[in-house]
């Protein structure tokens, strides 16, 4: 057991359980800060403060009264600065904060990609004073183009620039409301096939990638994942690359890399973060016997944890999002009775009574759960039938 080594977990979403229940089962000490005071994952946690992770110098504060020895998250984009700055704050090992800023920063990331050859879209920076320069943009580029804050993330803020004069100067207005810098990039919109290419690089040498298939909304919130995903040896071997090529502009550790691919199967990188995305967890844990969690508190302690994975090996797995109707109210109590062969686990992101919302952003979303099999087909199967019972039995 190593309840000796005080870990303390940025964060107590619903999307963080991966980490603390990893914890957990290594034992560790675990600590906790997030802002809202009825953070779910509070529970899991051996001690807890309501305290903004934003708020570095009082994070620094609770870390250093309670002896902590590594600082660790899962999930956070924009917050990986502050988390950065937490562990630089504490003398603890830590990413360099000029990588970390320009991988949660579009408009640094790109120039820098640019300069290195990665494969990525046209794109242009903007800032709110050239509204018109974006509108004369429009109507002179024959091909879409799309409008995003070069400094947000969870899909807010993003939409193609297309119809009336209105719609688009109304996309523009969202974009530039989302930003904090009130700067947007706005880029070729490749038409394509959406994927992850889920990146750890672990040293100069060594690295994991996973490719995963993406389907997502009008408004592109993703709603499902999927993987193995193949495009053929030569395609996947291109992916892989770029995928490489583009994390190792910003460091060693996880990446959460999405591009998409052309139908001639060019791949094109449109952004990444220094982070493990929840949505890529399970499904490399199943498909790749790879834990990235496991693999960030070994970074963030720099000692070998071992633990004992008991999964079934599969050889396909799905994460699928719920979508219910807007307007339905949420009630969890049906949850623990679908859990089933072949569910790996269902995740509630809302508390009962939660009335659903379109999803127009990633935090519209209530529901996930991870189905696995040996082949899509099956999967697909398992997919459909779960998710239609979770409409039935927990939303009314």
């Amino acid at each position: 057991m190593n309840r000796s080594k005080r870990l303390l977990i940025i964060g107590a979403s619903a999307y963080q359980h991966y980490i603390y229940r990893t914890a957990k089962d290594l034992g560790l000490k675990i600590y906790s800060v997030d802002a809202n005071a009825k953070a779910p994952m509070f529970s899991l946690a051996d001690a807890f403060n309501a305290l903004d992770f934003s708020d570095t110098d009082s994070v620094t504060r609770y870390a250093i009264k309670n002896k902590i020895n590594a600082v660790a998250t899962i999930n956070l984009d924009q917050g990986m600065q502050a988390v950065t700055k937490i562990q630089q704050n504490l003398g603890l090992k830590h990413l360099d904060m000029d990588l970390v800023i320009g991988s949660t920063r579009k408009d640094i990331m790109r120039q820098v990609w640019k300069e290195k050859g990665v494969s990525q879209p046209n794109f242009w920076i903007f800032s709110e004073k050239d509204e018109k320069k974006i509108i004369e943009l429009v109507q002179n580029f024959s091909n879409g183009l799309i409008i995003k804050p070069v400094d947000n993330a969870a899909k807010r803020g993003i939409s193609l620039l297309q119809g009336s004069r209105e719609e688009i100067e109304n996309s523009i207005h969202q974009a530039f409301k989302a930003s904090k810098l009130k700067k947007v990039i706005v880029e070729e919109f490749i038409q394509g096939t959406l994927i992850f290419a889920a990146t750890y690089i672990l040293n100069k040498y060594a690295y994991i990638v996973t490719i995963i298939i993406q389907e997502y909304t009008d408004n592109f919130v993703q709603t499902k994942f999927s993987a193995p995903h193949s495009f053929g040896l030569a395609i996947d071997s291109k992916i892989i690359n770029e995928a490489i090529l583009a994390a190792n502009c910003f460091g060693w550790g996880p990446f959460h890399t999405e591009m998409i691919i052309s139908p001639k199967g060019t791949p094109y990188v449109l952004e990444t973060s220094p982070r493990v995305s929840y949505a890529t967890i399970s499904l490399s844990r199943i498909i790749e016997r790879f834990d990235p969690v496991l693999q960030i508190l070994k970074d963030a302690f720099d000692e070998d944890f071992e633990m004992q994975h008991n999964e079934e090996k599969y050889s396909y797995a799905t994460l699928k999002h719920v979508v219910p109707v807007p307007g339905s109210v949420f009630n969890s109590k049906s949850i623990d009775v679908l859990k089933k062969e072949n569910i790996y686990e269902i995740v509630s992101l809302v508390e009962d009574g939660h009335k659903v919302k379109c999803f127009t952003t990633n935090e519209d979303r209530v529901v996930y759960f991870t189905a696995v099999g040996n082949d899509s087909t099956h999967v697909e199967k398992i997919c459909s039938a779960t998710e239609a019972q979770i409409l039935k039995y927990c939303f009314a």
